[in-house]
Protein backbone atom coordinates (compact mmCIF):
# COMPACT_ATOMS: atom_id res chain seq x y z
CA UNK A 1 0.00 0.00 0.00
CA UNK A 2 0.97 3.60 -0.48
CA UNK A 3 1.75 5.80 2.47
CA UNK A 4 1.05 9.50 2.61
CA UNK A 5 4.21 11.57 2.52
CA UNK A 6 6.32 8.85 0.89
CA UNK A 7 7.74 10.14 -2.37
CA UNK A 8 6.47 8.37 -5.45
CA UNK A 9 8.62 9.71 -8.32
CA UNK A 10 6.65 8.11 -11.16
CA UNK A 11 3.29 9.05 -9.64
CA UNK A 12 4.49 12.58 -8.89
CA UNK A 13 6.00 13.14 -12.33
CA UNK A 14 2.96 11.78 -14.19
CA UNK A 15 0.41 13.57 -12.02
CA UNK A 16 2.24 16.89 -12.19
CA UNK A 17 2.77 16.61 -15.95
CA UNK A 18 -0.88 15.76 -16.58
CA UNK A 19 -2.04 18.50 -14.26
CA UNK A 20 0.15 21.04 -16.05
CA UNK A 21 -1.24 19.91 -19.41
CA UNK A 22 -4.77 20.45 -18.09
CA UNK A 23 -3.86 23.85 -16.62
CA UNK A 24 -2.42 24.98 -19.93
CA UNK A 25 -5.72 24.43 -21.68
CA UNK A 26 -7.19 27.81 -22.50
CA UNK A 27 -10.80 28.96 -22.49
CA UNK A 28 -12.13 26.25 -20.22
CA UNK A 29 -14.04 27.07 -17.08
CA UNK A 30 -12.87 26.06 -13.67
CA UNK A 31 -15.54 23.38 -13.52
CA UNK A 32 -13.96 21.66 -16.52
CA UNK A 33 -10.47 21.77 -15.00
CA UNK A 34 -11.71 20.59 -11.61
CA UNK A 35 -13.55 17.72 -13.23
CA UNK A 36 -10.48 16.92 -15.33
CA UNK A 37 -8.26 16.99 -12.25
CA UNK A 38 -10.54 14.81 -10.21
CA UNK A 39 -11.47 12.18 -12.76
CA UNK A 40 -8.97 12.29 -15.61
CA UNK A 41 -5.88 12.31 -13.45
CA UNK A 42 -7.19 9.57 -11.20
CA UNK A 43 -8.02 7.48 -14.24
CA UNK A 44 -4.58 8.08 -15.76
CA UNK A 45 -2.93 7.08 -12.49
CA UNK A 46 -5.20 3.98 -12.33
CA UNK A 47 -6.52 5.04 -8.93
CA UNK A 48 -9.90 5.92 -7.53
CA UNK A 49 -10.64 9.65 -7.39
CA UNK A 50 -10.51 9.64 -3.59
CA UNK A 51 -7.21 7.73 -3.42
CA UNK A 52 -5.62 9.95 -6.09
CA UNK A 53 -6.68 13.06 -4.17
CA UNK A 54 -5.18 11.68 -0.96
CA UNK A 55 -1.89 10.70 -2.64
CA UNK A 56 -1.60 13.98 -4.53
CA UNK A 57 -2.17 15.98 -1.35
CA UNK A 58 0.37 13.89 0.53
CA UNK A 59 2.96 14.17 -2.24
CA UNK A 60 2.64 17.84 -3.18
CA UNK A 61 1.23 19.33 0.02
CA UNK A 62 -1.84 20.78 -1.70
CA UNK A 63 -4.96 19.48 -3.37
CA UNK A 64 -5.15 19.22 -7.17
CA UNK A 65 -7.66 22.10 -7.15
CA UNK A 66 -5.36 24.33 -5.09
CA UNK A 67 -2.43 23.43 -7.33
CA UNK A 68 -4.38 24.39 -10.46
CA UNK A 69 -5.54 27.62 -8.83
CA UNK A 70 -1.95 28.59 -7.99
CA UNK A 71 -0.87 27.91 -11.58
CA UNK A 72 -3.74 29.91 -13.04
CA UNK A 73 -3.31 32.87 -10.69
CA UNK A 74 0.44 32.85 -11.33
CA UNK A 75 -0.23 33.04 -15.07
CA UNK A 76 -2.76 35.82 -14.47
CA UNK A 77 -0.14 37.80 -12.53
CA UNK A 78 2.27 37.46 -15.46
CA UNK A 79 -0.32 38.59 -17.99
CA UNK A 80 -1.44 41.56 -15.88
CA UNK A 81 2.16 42.60 -15.21
CA UNK A 82 2.95 42.55 -18.93
CA UNK A 83 0.45 45.35 -19.51
CA UNK A 84 -0.69 43.69 -22.73
CA UNK A 85 -3.87 42.16 -21.33
CA UNK A 86 -6.91 43.71 -19.72
CA UNK A 87 -8.46 42.10 -16.64
CA UNK A 88 -11.22 40.58 -18.79
CA UNK A 89 -8.74 39.15 -21.31
CA UNK A 90 -6.64 37.76 -18.48
CA UNK A 91 -9.71 36.15 -16.94
CA UNK A 92 -10.55 34.20 -20.08
CA UNK A 93 -6.92 33.53 -21.02
CA UNK A 94 -6.30 31.77 -17.71
CA UNK A 95 -9.35 29.54 -18.03
CA UNK A 96 -11.95 31.30 -15.90
CA UNK A 97 -15.39 31.68 -17.45
CA UNK A 98 -16.63 34.30 -15.00
CA UNK A 99 -14.98 37.66 -14.38
CA UNK A 100 -16.50 37.79 -10.90
CA UNK A 101 -15.11 34.39 -9.93
CA UNK A 102 -11.71 35.29 -11.33
CA UNK A 103 -11.57 38.63 -9.51
CA UNK A 104 -12.68 37.10 -6.21
CA UNK A 105 -10.17 34.26 -6.45
CA UNK A 106 -7.37 36.61 -7.52
CA UNK A 107 -8.07 38.90 -4.56
CA UNK A 108 -8.14 35.91 -2.16
CA UNK A 109 -4.75 34.62 -3.37
CA UNK A 110 -2.87 37.86 -4.14
CA UNK A 111 -4.50 40.29 -1.72
CA UNK A 112 -5.34 42.86 -4.40
CA UNK A 113 -7.98 43.04 -7.10
CA UNK A 114 -6.65 42.28 -10.60
CA UNK A 115 -7.00 45.95 -11.63
CA UNK A 116 -5.21 47.20 -8.51
CA UNK A 117 -2.45 44.62 -9.01
CA UNK A 118 -1.94 45.71 -12.62
CA UNK A 119 -1.81 49.39 -11.65
CA UNK A 120 0.59 48.73 -8.78
CA UNK A 121 2.97 46.73 -10.99
CA UNK A 122 2.97 49.48 -13.64
CA UNK A 123 3.53 52.14 -10.98
CA UNK A 124 6.49 50.29 -9.44
CA UNK A 125 8.14 48.92 -12.59
CA UNK A 126 6.86 51.32 -15.26
CA UNK A 127 5.15 50.35 -18.48
CA UNK A 128 6.23 47.06 -20.01
CA UNK A 129 8.65 47.35 -22.91
CA UNK A 130 7.72 45.49 -26.06
CA UNK A 131 9.41 42.14 -26.44
CA UNK A 132 12.50 42.35 -28.62
CA UNK A 133 13.29 38.67 -28.94
CA UNK A 134 12.28 36.93 -32.12
CA UNK A 135 12.23 33.32 -33.11
CA UNK A 136 14.83 32.54 -35.75
CA UNK A 137 14.56 29.10 -37.32
CA UNK A 138 17.64 26.90 -36.94
CA UNK A 139 17.82 26.30 -40.69
CA UNK A 140 18.06 30.06 -41.25
CA UNK A 141 20.83 30.38 -38.67
CA UNK A 142 22.80 27.50 -40.12
CA UNK A 143 22.49 28.85 -43.66
CA UNK A 144 23.24 32.53 -43.00
CA UNK A 145 25.25 32.53 -39.78
CA UNK A 146 27.39 29.50 -40.54
CA UNK A 147 26.14 27.60 -37.50
CA UNK A 148 25.87 23.84 -37.68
Amino acid sequence: MFEIGVERPIFARNARHTLLDGAGTQNHGSAHLNQYAARGLAREAALSTWHFHRLFTGTFGSTPHDFLTELRIGRARQLLASGSYSVTETCFETGYSSLGSFSTRFRDVVGLSPGDYSRQVRRVFGPAAPARSQFIPTCFLSLYAGLE
